[in-house]
Formats: C-alpha cells, sequence, structure tokens
C-alpha cells in the first residue's frame, strides 16, 4: 500500500538524558503493534538503544528511528540524544520533523541546559510540541513541578 505524503508524520522525541525518552519511544512501539513487546532500556531489549555502547551504558549515543502504523498514518518516531555530548546530533535530526514530545522528569529543578536548547531548537523550526511527564511513579514524583520547569524554560 503506497502512503500519501500527508499520511507521513515524523514524530521527534526531544528532552534532556535521562529523562525517559527512548522508554516512552519504545512504549508507543509497542502499542502501535510495531513491535510484540516492550522494550526496555534497563534489560538492553529497547527497539533504538541496539549499540553494544548504548546497551552498555542505558543511554542514546545518536539518533535512531523506527516506525508504527497509526490511523492510516506511517509515524517515524525520531529518538534523540539528550545528554550534553551528544546531543548535536538530535539537535540536527529536527529538521526532519514534523512535531516534537517534550518529555519531562517530574522535578523541580531538574530541567538542564539540554532541554533548554532543545526547545530552543524545536522553537527556531516552528516544531508543533506536546510535552509528557514521565516518571510519575518514583517517590517524591511532582507533576506541578516539572510544568514549574515548562514555564521556566519557556520564559527562557
Amino acid at each position: 500500500m503506497a502512503l500519501e505524503v500527508s499520511q507521513i508524520r515524523n514524530i521527534g522525541m526531544i528532552g534532556q538524558g535521562g529523562g525517559g525518552k527512548t522508554s516512552l519511544s519504545d512504549a508507543m512501539l509497542f502499542v502501535g503493534g510495531a513491535t510484540t513487546r516492550r522494550g526496555s532500556v534497563d534489560d538492553g531489549s529497547s527497539a533504538f538503544d541496539f549499540e553494544p555502547e548504548e546497551t552498555r551504558r542505558k543511554l542514546s549515543l545518536g539518533t535512531s528511528f523506527h516506525h508504527v502504523p497509526w490511523k492510516k498514518h506511517q509515524v517515524t518516531i525520531v529518538d534523540t540524544p539528550g545528554y550534553i555530548n551528544f546531543i548535536s546530533d538530535g539537535l540536527n535530526c529536527m529538521r526532519a520533523c514534523t512535531a516534537a514530545v517534550f518529555v519531562l522528569e517530574p522535578a523541580k529543578g531538574g530541567a538542564k541546559v539540554e532541554a533548554e536548547r532543545l526547545w530552543d531548537r524545536a522553537e527556531q523550526l516552528t516544531l508543533p510540541c506536546v510535552g509528557f511527564v514521565t516518571k510519575m511513579d518514583r517517590e517524591n514524583a511532582n507533576f506541578e513541578a516539572a510544568l514549574a520547569d515548562v514555564r521556566d524554560i519557556l520564559r527562557g
């Protein structure tokens, strides 16, 4: 089945390192039916962090791509690295995105300069963005603190 360009979406998963972008991306693949089980960064079964060094470190060293069909569309998930040493790859790959998911952790003051740089890039590219707060199951998780971080980034 051939797709029209209007049926293709490239969604960038952006945010600082350790925020849960890859875990959320793995969950999206599973829910969308692209995989039969949910991958995990912690056990080395992620569909995105597959290079030996990424598996060993449990973090993304480069941008990874995977696609999932969703409601007559083809969605390419663009999982970008968020750690400062590898962020340039993510910043460059955002040019190919049609929208972004800004992944946040629920801790006041948790936002780092990496998150600000990624947000600034999304604004430069006029990417539609949605925020997603991860790790709400953790002790001392605070949704309001995550929103306060977003407000601080937006005031930049």
